[in-house]
């Protein structure tokens, strides 16, 4: 139900009546004008007389028309009035130098409006153009456009804010305009720093990033050259930094430092100061670059901007610069970040322990380098070349070093094995003869059947084998370490170069130095640490001889034997003057020969002194010739042999090299000479043996000759006793004379003592001799 209008006569004041809502103002109003429209007709009413309208509607016509008529003349009489007053201002203001005034202060007048608009235009067109700017800077930098572009819109943001930051009723928010613009500015140098940083840049984008670094920070071109290195610098540390165990990182470190001497050759002085006297030919807001950012609107607001930003031109001392100075400033840099690289990659190379990873690093490395043909400031191509062979080569001489110093754990394996050793168990050497040797496979050429026939009949038990497994794992990686020295040799450096006058070193000279001089370098280090780790593992193998068991002596020292043969067997050829072993070697032989010939000797010694009480020689029977001598051992001499071959069968055949063997026979012969020289009959003889007379004896004794004597038949045995004891000593010195010996061998002192006839004796050993021929196959290892 709408509300009811309150009656406008109650009201006191108009004021009462804007108390109501609008709908109920709007009703008091339409009331009000019906109230004055009836009211006038009551008076016009009056004033008609009591004449009905119905009567007389023409005469009520007329008068309204007499009222108009006399309201218009009352207006006419008013505008006549006011026309004729102005004519009279006018005519009075016509005067030459009333018009004068007037028109001066209507000047000043008008004047006054065209500043007042323009300085309001200047400030609407400034602003929306300082607005726009960041979004322009923000494009340009997103799209990655010309860094270039977006200095000069940055320059000209800054001059517009300063233009209207010095203005009356600056608005808040130009500070923010201004921190918009600093975080802008930040950003844009940060986007020239990455130009800067990578190396791939062109020189012509490198010099247009330098030309918006120089304008954003208003630098000469020696601090926009400072600048560029400290980047480039920061740049390759940061590379070498994030390296790793990678070379790609070095690689890039390499072409960082390549580039930044090729870009600084190029650009300073020259392309970077014509950039500049280009970039101050005309004033910023008339550059074409600018005028075509359409967000700009510098079609529309150019007009109204102010004269000292439109005729803002940069002004930059291109010739700050010359060419000395930024030779001098790129030298002192060159040297810096070339110590720097060296620096950080040989800290990279110190976690690359593959020799092949390195040797194609060091190719990459060189190549790059070679390839390059770039000169660098202070520096010479020799000198660089230099670094990094020295870096690279140091690195291969460890590793090498480090590979060659693991012999040592040959020896802790070999420790190892005799501080766990079980008899029984750890010395046990399985027979060729075992089932499960004649129950093995024998296909496919039967491969595996022939290396356990080798292993078993060279002695490579399960703890031989663990030594050897570790030993073909440090030979494989010397093996390596060969092919690469090798490689090294045999690599062509067939780089195409440009060398010049003042270049030292030729190509030639280059293969020389890369594929000679270092692989000779390595190749001698490499033969020196391999020589000091096997005089260190002879040491330490010496010193395995104070530290056997007493009762495990003999068998430990034959496992230390068949770890050094196989150790020498398997070093190649031109290791040989690194052998291993020739003076350990028979130290270790002597322990299992005293263990070989205890019990034979032994039995020898009980069995002659049972022979010697009776003074039988039971193979007197066999004697031949005349005078009757030996032509055979005696038993105990034959079951001394046999013992003692079997006893080093029972050691290992494959024990017995001709050096042990020797050592053996000259042990034997030395035990059995005490042996026989103690088993020797006193002699007792009657003047006249064999018939000689005592007067020839004499003469002989007076000529000087010591006649032999052979007792006769009615003797007592003991010069046949000694007799067969000097065959025995002829026999045996036959059976271990070593290759290398001449003479008797230490029995010329027995033959002495029996005084055998010169005939007799050579018989005796011829005989003796004989009897060895036929017989030594039957005592093959001491043969």
């Amino acid at each position: 139900m709408a509300t009811e209008a309150p009656d406008p006569k109650t009201f006191t004041s108009w004021q009462a009546a804007f108390q109501y809502p609008i709908p109920a103002v709007r009703r008091m109003e339409a009331q009000l004008r019906g109230d004055v429209a009836s009211g006038r007709e009551k008076v016009r009413g009056l004033v008609g007389g009591d004449m009905k309208a119905d009567s007389v509607p023409g005469y009520r016509a007329s008068y309204r028309d007499l009222l108009g008529t006399a309201e218009s003349i009352v207006e006419m009489d008013e505008t006549m009035r006011n026309v004729e007053k102005n004519l009279g201002i006018l005519g009075r203001g016509c005067g030459a130098r009333a018009v004068e005034v007037r028109v001066r202060g209507l000047g000043r007048w008008e004047g006054g409006l065209r500043a007042k608009d323009r300085e309001r235009y200047a400030f609407a067109s400034q602003l929306a153009v300082l607005q726009r700017c960041p979004l322009v800077i923000t494009r340009l930098l997103r799209k990655r456009c010309s860094t270039l572009l977006a200095a000069k819109v940055l320059v000209i943001s800054r001059l517009l804010y300063k233009s209207l930051a010095q203005g009356n009723g600056t608005p808040p928010f130009l500070d923010n305009l201004r921190l918009q613009l600093g975080s802008l500015r930040r950003k844009l140098l940060a986007h020239i720093d990455r130009r800067f940083a990578d190396s791939n840049t062109g020189t012509n984008a490198l010099v247009e990033a330098m030309c918006a670094f120089s304008l954003a920070t208003s630098s000469l071109p020696k601090d926009v050259l400072r600048h560029f290195l400290h980047v480039r610098q920061e740049m390759l540390t940061v590379r070498l930094e994030k390296g790793g165990g990678g070379d790609g990182s070095v690689l890039v470190a390499l072409r960082v430092y390549i580039r930044t001497l090729q870009d600084t050759q190029a650009v300073f002085p020259k392309r970077l100061a014509e950039s500049l006297a280009k970039m101050k030919a005309q004033p910023l807001l008339k550059d074409a670059d600018v005028r075509g950012l359409m967000e700009l609107s510098l079609d529309v607001h150019e007009r109204w901007i102010a004269d000292e930003v439109r005729n803002f031109t940069p002004w930059v001392r291109d010739e700050d610069l010359q060419k000395t100075e930024a030779e001098k400033v790129l030298t002192e840099w060159a040297r810096k970040a070339f110590a720097a690289f060296i620096g950080g990659f040989k800290k990279i190379l110190e976690s690359v322990e593959d020799l092949k990873e390195l040797v194609q690093l060091r190719k990459k490395l060189l190549e790059t380098w070679l390839s390059a043909d770039s000169r660098s400031p202070g520096l010479s191509s020799s000198e660089v070349l230099d670094g990094l062979r020295a870096a690279i080569n140091g690195q291969l001489g460890r590793v090498i070093r480090s590979r060659v110093d693991r012999l040592d754990l040959i020896g802790s394996e070999i420790t190892g094995v005799i501080e766990r050793w079980r008899p029984g168990l750890t010395d046990v050497h399985p027979s060729l003869w075992d089932q499960s040797m004649t129950s093995m496979e024998v296909s496919n050429g039967a491969a595996a059947f022939k290396q356990a026939i080798l292993g078993r009949s060279h002695g490579r038990n399960e703890a031989v084998l663990r030594v050897l497994e570790r030993y073909n794992l440090w030979s494989r990686s010397i093996e390596e370490v060969e092919h690469v020295i090798q490689g090294l040799k045999d690599t062509k450096w067939d780089v195409d170069l440009e060398t010049d006058e003042d270049d030292e070193l030729e190509l030639d000279s280059k293969q020389a130095l890369l594929s000679e001089d270092d692989p000779r370098e390595l190749q001698e280090g490499f033969q020196k640490a391999l020589g000091k780790a096997l005089r260190d593992l002879e040491n330490q193998i010496q010193e395995f001889a104070g530290s056997f068991a007493p009762e495990e002596k003999a068998q430990q020292a034959m496992f230390v034997l068949r770890v050094v043969r196989e150790i020498r067997h398997r070093l190649r050829k031109h290791y040989e003057t690194v052998r291993v072993g020739p003076v350990i070697v028979h130290d270790f032989q002597q322990m299992v020969v005293e263990s070989v010939l205890k019990d034979p000797i032994r039995t020898f010694d009980r069995a002659m002194e049972k022979r010697s009480r009776t003074g039988r020689v039971v193979t007197r029977a066999l004697w031949e010739g005349t005078p009757k001598l030996p032509v055979q051992p005696s038993p105990t001499v034959f079951k001394l042999l046999h013992g003692t071959v079997s006893a080093m069968a029972e050691a290992g055949s494959d024990i017995w090299s001709p050096d042990a063997t020797d050592v053996l026979k000259k042990q034997l012969r030395a035990n059995l000479l005490i042996l026989l020289n103690r088993s020797l009959k006193p002699k007792s003889m009657d003047d006249k043996v064999n018939g000689i007379a005592g007067e020839e004896k004499e003469e002989d004794e007076a000529n000087g000759l010591n006649r032999p004597m052979i007792a006769t038949n009615g003797d007592d045995g003991d010069t046949d006793w000694n007799i067969q004891l000097l065959f025995d000593a002829s026999f045996i010195q036959k059976a271990t004379m070593t290759n290398l010996e001449t003479g008797e061998g230490g029995f010329d002192a027995l033959v002495e003592k029996i005084h055998l006839e010169d005939g007799s004796l050579v018989r005796l050993h011829k005989a003796a001799e004989e009897y060895w021929k036929r017989t030594s196959l039957l005592f093959a290892l001491l043969a």
